[in-house]
């Protein structure tokens, strides 16, 4: 009935989301992520620029010193998005302090952003985005939590278990040719991120987690095609399209500069070949 009365991502996002209050937290965050970019001397020139607005987080775990933990960035980016999203939930369900409550909130609630945007508006997340990831890795959890029945309950199977989790893992890759590396690799990744708080940087783990979240905003902003941040507004709006707006007004790259890019004509000139014979012509119009 939603779909056929036009309303059906109005009513999506009414279901999918709560209210949050962390809007002008999280755009200090961006502002001040964008701002550092300019005066800490990290854009100095047009490769410096154009790597800055490629980051989805890179930049983060460089500066913290967590460069091993680059893998996580290095796949398709809807598949980080899950891969982080679940870590971002495991860690928050067993690090939360209350001097670090207020930074995982925040972290938490852009977690659950991104991974709406996944699951309601892939489209606008970025093209080629994958809804079906996130549908696939719910029924994968759900099928991991249902394995063992006579675990008390989520978080010992997902958290305290590694080895039983691992075997899961082994014993459903051979039955269904299906596992579910993302959910191992999840576990993997908030292991690392929880190693490294200490008695001197308690909060720094959730510092690494808010940083690569920042990026990953900014990185799926600055991707969106324009015509779907206008479409957006005859449902309400998207908070992305605000960070869209950010970036521009602060000079960062919009997505028709990428796509005007000329990195192929300067490889080509790099390589020599500008002083190759054009290509012979074939006498066949349509080639």
């Amino acid at each position: 009935m939603a779909t056929l009365l036009g309303c059906k991502d109005l009513l999506d996002q009414l279901w999918s989301m709560e209210t949050s209050k962390s809007s002008p937290d999280i755009t200090k965050l961006i502002h001040g992520y964008i701002t550092r970019g300019w005066t800490e001397h990290h854009i100095t020139d047009t490769p410096t620029y154009r790597a800055f607005n490629d980051n989805r987080g890179q930049w983060t775990l460089s500066r913290e010193g967590c460069g091993s933990l680059e893998w996580s960035l290095r796949r398709p980016f809807d598949e980080s998005i899950v891969l982080w999203h679940l870590t971002t939930d495991l860690c928050f369900h067993r690090t939360v302090t209350p001097s670090s409550h207020e930074t995982a909130r925040r972290c938490r609630e852009m977690s659950n952003y991104m991974a709406y945007l996944l699951f309601v508006k892939p489209d606008m997340l970025m093209t080629g985005a994958r809804r079906s990831l996130f549908r696939a890795a719910c029924k994968d959890i759900q099928r991991l939590l249902n394995e063992d029945p006579q675990q008390d309950g989520p978080e010992n199977t997902l958290l305290d278990d590694e080895r039983g989790l691992t075997v899961n893992i082994a014993q459903r890759a051979m039955i269904t040719n299906d596992a579910p590396y993302i959910i191992h690799e999840a576990r993997w990744l908030s292991t690392c991120l929880m190693a490294l708080r200490s008695d001197d940087d308690e909060d720094k783990m959730w510092r690494v987690i808010q940083g690569v979240w920042v990026e990953m905003l900014c990185f799926s902003a600055g991707r969106c095609r324009g015509y779907l941040h206008a479409k957006s507004l005859g449902s309400g709006g998207e908070y992305l399209s605000y960070i869209w707006l950010l970036l521009l007004y602060m000079g960062m790259e919009t997505l028709m500069e990428k796509m005007q890019r000329t990195e192929l004509h300067e490889d080509r000139m790099a390589a020599g070949l500008s002083s190759a014979a054009p290509m012979a012509a074939t006498g066949n119009d349509n080639v």
